[in-house]
Formats: structure tokens, C-alpha cells, sequence
């Protein structure tokens, strides 16, 4: 069972990243420009888009800090005593 929920969750994380760089060619295909100049501007945004998720957002890119506000929150810290234990 924990395998299969693993695996569904690390599908549906794989369709998001796939959303997030359909999503940088559509931003590419509604600048005003003609349409064979679209391509240029698509295939780079696809590729920085990449290739800043690799460096800074992957889970294994070794970055330890969040973009989102208050999650380190979720994870306490262990030296701290918690005040119910």
C-alpha cells in the first residue's frame, strides 16, 4: 500500500512539473510576435525553466531552503525541546 501511494504521489508531482513548463509555452505562444518567432522564445523559457527547477527546486538539488512562507514551520527543529513532551 505505501508503495503504491509513493508512487502515485511521485506521478502526480512528475504531471506538475510537466503543467509548469506547458504552462512557460503558452506564456511564449501569447507574446506579439509572429508566429515562427514564437518557438525561439518557447524553447528557452522551457529550457531556463528547467534548468532553474534542477538547480534550485528539486528535491535533491541539496537546497535546503523553502520558497514557502512558514514551512519551517513544518519541520521542527530537533535541539529545541518541545513544550508537551
Amino acid at each position: 500500500m505505501r508503495r503504491r501511494m509513493r508512487a502515485t504521489a511521485l506521478g502526480i508531482r512528475f504531471t506538475l512539473e510537466l503543467c509548469i513548463l506547458a504552462s512557460l509555452a503558452v506564456l511564449a505562444a501569447h507574446l506579439a510576435t509572429p508566429v515562427w518567432a514564437k518557438a525561439l522564445p518557447g524553447i528557452v523559457f522551457c529550457v531556463t525553466g528547467a534548468a532553474v527547477w534542477g538547480t534550485f527546486l528539486s528535491p535533491r538539488s541539496g537546497n535546503t531552503s523553502s520558497a514557502w512562507p512558514g514551512d519551517s514551520l513544518s519541520k521542527p527543529d530537533s535541539s529545541r525541546a518541545l513544550p508537551w513532551s
